[in-house]
């Protein structure tokens, strides 16, 4: 099925664009609807592109996944945009990226529990990106571990790894999330926990 993801100047992907045929009820952009070619002469794009209500657009890619045009939706579009960047005019899948805790690798989506005020170094590792790459750390506002009130830090990576950050537990049963990305790392989340 034929799929499109706009991105801005910057080649940062902005958008996900499906389309189902309505009278044919197949999934997927026809052939003819080559949204990639600015010149594009097809009313149909042309108007398409003229409706569009996402400011900063400056082009589209084409992904197409393994799914039938019979199944009129599917989830493929979400999951390359979440681990994709652009590079040179192609969809490019981030490198596998990870997460270490005091020197210790810890899985995505894992709640490492630890005593309150207990004070943990956090590093994101990522092989495959490039040096100067940018890596945030998002912690809800509700629960804070970073040695910040602001809601994000970014870190670049470095010959493959950022710089050690501080975490301090929460309190006794608190639950802190964290949310981890960047343009070239794949999109992590981290739970820390206060519990004795």
């Amino acid at each position: 099925m034929r799929h499109f993801l706009s991105y801005d100047t910057n080649g940062k992907l902005l958008g996900i664009h499906t389309y189902v045929h309505q009278p044919s009820q197949l999934g997927g952009w026809p052939a003819d609807y080559d949204l990639e070619n600015p010149a594009s002469t097809n009313e149909n794009v042309t108007a398409w592109k003229n409706g569009l209500k996402t400011p900063g657009i400056d082009g589209f890619v084409l992904y197409e996944c393994p799914c039938s045009p019979t199944m009129k939706t599917c989830s493929c579009p979400s999951d390359r945009f979440a681990d994709s960047y652009l590079d040179n005019g192609d969809l490019t899948p981030r490198p596998a990226s990870g997460l270490l805790i005091d020197n210790g690798p810890v899985s995505t989506g894992s709640t490492i529990d630890s005593p309150p005020g207990t004070i943990m170094k956090l590093k994101v590792t990522c092989a495959g990106a490039p040096d100067g790459s940018s890596v945030t750390i998002a912690q809800s506002p509700f629960v804070q571990v970073l040695d910040t009130s602001d809601a994000t830090v970014d870190l670049a990576i470095t010959s493959g790894e950022t710089p050690e950050i501080n975490l301090t537990a929460p309190a006794q049963g608190m639950c802190a999330d964290l949310r981890i990305g960047g343009d070239h790392v794949q999109q992590m989340s981290l739970k820390i926990r206060g519990w004795v």
